[in-house]
């Protein structure tokens, strides 16, 4: 599921979110890291960087399928022109 996740967040990666979006990405790794490493603060997981991260790319999702039926819709106004 992370990698997934993962894949999803750079394939939505723009350069208007990139900054947001890197860092989102790099606190659910060390997220992970410090759990998988017994990190004694990080022994219990907490998902909040995972809910982050996911949260961002359903907002990345939205606006890119919301870009693409404007741009699909002003395509066919054109067309039918």
């Amino acid at each position: 599921m992370e990698n997934f996740q993962f894949h999803q967040a750079r394939l939505l990666t723009t350069g208007a979110n990139v900054h947001v979006m890197r860092t989102y990405i790099f606190l659910y790794e060390q997220a992970i890291k410090l759990h998988n490493d017994r990190h004694p603060k990080h022994v219990h997981y907490s998902d909040h960087y995972k809910r982050l991260l996911r949260q961002l790319v359903r907002s990345a999702s939205a606006a890119k399928a919301s870009s693409e039926s404007i741009a699909i819709h002003a395509i066919d106004q054109a067309s039918s022109i």
